[in-house]
């Protein structure tokens, strides 16, 4: 059977605008639509996402307009309640709200509670939708579930999954607890991986790791995207910041010695932490009078905005981590409020970074004096940095870039 290349009603008319690395970026969206006649139910996407990440959010945001303003066709969203403080009462009433699965005994009981009694009333809202497309964010046991209901209500639909770290981080030393957790998340996508139709990576880093692992199936790099929230008005910026979960291999011990360093250099130099986790072990040993050069946002919910305006206060964003992540969600948040990061050079997240246009980056074991270097050079290279970062969001990260990215949904034939 062919595939149709673009959903049954839609003609698509989008406006070219510029171009990044010879491929066209559309900076606005046309589209007519015909009735339909028929009686079959009407194409759609789902996007699914039952594992809980709060800086999924935005992503999950930017995947559903540029599918919009592409087709015409305003996704539904499957997510985990633990999602719905993050979006405002106009946005939650299109979506499905389901399962708590932020622990993993709260991962069972969300699949055997699925398994017994919820299967059915996904099964039929599936049939009635007869989706077109179904993208993936998270592992979750339940995705080979929601695979198999989709392909029951339309054998044609094309599962799209979005795999964040492909494999455990072997050869890296970390605590027993997280490299377990690594290789269950691992074994757990890979039935979901098997019957996904096109994968979707962000860096070069995780495609190497994820082609290590399947065959014969359709691998695409795709940055980070998000929508735009950041506030457009000047601030004065005036911290070094760190944003995200505390953990020792993430940075947070460096980034304090940093402040220490700062502190006894007599430099002028203030620092935030805005975090979700818990900060007082960290901040044992550090002196009073580097703390009170501290500005901390510590709760269990900080808002997408919040965290922009933290980032357009910021002189730059510290990401520290010690070990080659894949990805880092930081990245585009900081390109977007105009600010550059001072990283080391591993991993995958530094691939859409250029050393002192959008970023400081370091080499892994450089001692505290070259972080102290670092700070003082994005401190008295603010404007021009500024300006980089925000063309860098734009070109890369943008949802706006969303067609360019996703073209081949439209013109490939499934697999």
């Amino acid at each position: 059977m062919k595939r149709r290349l673009l959903p049954r009603n839609v003609s698509l008319l989008c406006r070219r605008k510029g171009s990044v690395d010879g491929n066209p970026v559309y900076r606005s969206h046309r589209m007519t639509a015909a009735k339909d006649s028929r009686n079959t139910p009407p194409a759609s996407c789902y996007i699914v996402t039952l594992k809980y990440a709060p800086g999924h959010k935005t992503l999950l945001a930017a995947f559903a307009h540029g599918y919009e303003s592409v087709t015409g066709v305003r996704p539904r969203l499957i997510l985990s309640r633990s999602y719905e403080w993050m979006f405002s009462a106009e946005e939650a009433k299109d979506i499905i709200f389901w399962g708590t699965s932020n622990k993993w005994g709260e991962v069972a009981a969300d699949s055997l509670r699925f398994l017994a009694k919820d299967w059915l009333k996904f099964s039929q809202m599936l049939r009635n939708d007869h989706p077109e497309h179904m993208y993936i964010c998270s592992p979750h046991p339940l995705n080979l579930a929601f695979i198999r209901l989709a392909r029951s209500a339309n054998p044609e639909c094309r599962i799209l999954n979005h795999i964040h770290e492909p494999k455990a981080y072997r050869g890296v030393k970390r605590e027993v607890i997280l490299q377990l957790k690594e290789r269950v998340v691992e074994a757990v996508q890979r039935p979901a991986i098997t019957q996904s139709d096109d994968l979707i990576v962000s860096s070069r880093m995780a495609e190497a790791a994820l082609s290590s692992i399947v065959s014969n199936k359709s691998i695409h790099r795709i940055p980070l995207l998000s929508e735009d929230y950041a506030t457009r008005e000047k601030r004065e910026r005036k911290y070094f910041t760190y944003i995200g979960s505390l953990n020792v291999r993430r940075g947070i011990r460096r980034f304090l010695q940093l402040a220490e360093a700062c502190n006894l250099r007599a430099i002028d130099a203030q620092f935030q932490i805005v975090s979700r986790d818990n900060l007082r072990p960290y901040l044992a040993g550090v002196s009073e009078s580097t703390i009170g050069r501290l500005r901390i946002v510590n709760r269990d919910r900080i808002t997408n905005h919040e965290i922009g305006e933290a980032l357009r206060e910021s002189i730059a964003c510290m990401i520290l981590y010690d070990f080659p992540m894949m990805q880092s969600g930081v990245v585009p948040a900081a390109m977007m409020a105009g600010t550059p990061v001072i990283c080391y050079k591993i991993g995958g997240m530094v691939e859409h970074l250029t050393q002192y246009k959008n970023a400081v980056m370091l080499d892994l074991g450089d001692p505290v004096e070259k972080l102290v270097e670092a700070v003082c050079y994005a401190r008295d290279h603010q404007s021009e940095m500024e300006e980089a970062c925000r063309s860098t969001f734009e070109s890369v990260f943008s949802e706006l870039n969303w067609p360019r990215y996703y073209r081949w949904l439209f013109e490939e034939k499934r697999a």
